[in-house]
Parts: C-alpha cells; sequence; structure tokens
C-alpha cells in the first residue's frame, strides 16, 4: 500500500510541474503573440501611409510596397 502510495503522489507532483511548466509555455506564446500582433499592426499602418512614396537615399527608388512584397515571397 505504502508503495502505490508513493507511486500516485510522485505521479501527482509530475503532472503538477509538467502543467506548471505548460502555462509558462503558452503565457510565452501569448506575449509573442501579442507582441506581432502589434507590428503587424504597425507595418499595416505604415503601407498605408506611404502611398507608393520613395524611401531615402540608397534604395534605388524601391518603395515599402515593393520591400515587403519581396520579403513576403523570399523570406
Amino acid at each position: 500500500m505504502t508503495i502505490s502510495f508513493l507511486f500516485y503522489r510522485t505521479m501527482v507532483d509530475y503532472e503538477k510541474k509538467a502543467n506548471i511548466e505548460f502555462m509558462e509555455q503558452r503565457q510565452s506564446m501569448e506575449k509573442n503573440l501579442v507582441s506581432m500582433a502589434r507590428e503587424v499592426e504597425k507595418l499595416r499602418a505604415e503601407l498605408a501611409s506611404s502611398d507608393g512614396r520613395h524611401w531615402g537615399a540608397g534604395m534605388s527608388g524601391m518603395t515599402f510596397q515593393k520591400v515587403l512584397i519581396f520579403l513576403i515571397i523570399y523570406v
């Protein structure tokens, strides 16, 4: 009886630890998702406000839209 009690107690402790680690991982992933959503909204706003304007010198006439399309296709 004592052996089975210790076995089940150990199993419960293991499940608790696994659940805590899972919750921490889920919270971290949720924070990353929120951060990525903010970044996407910033990029959308920048894309909407760019209206095809060219970037600064050295970009040889590339617009933000062209660079974004390039990144979507090749990255």
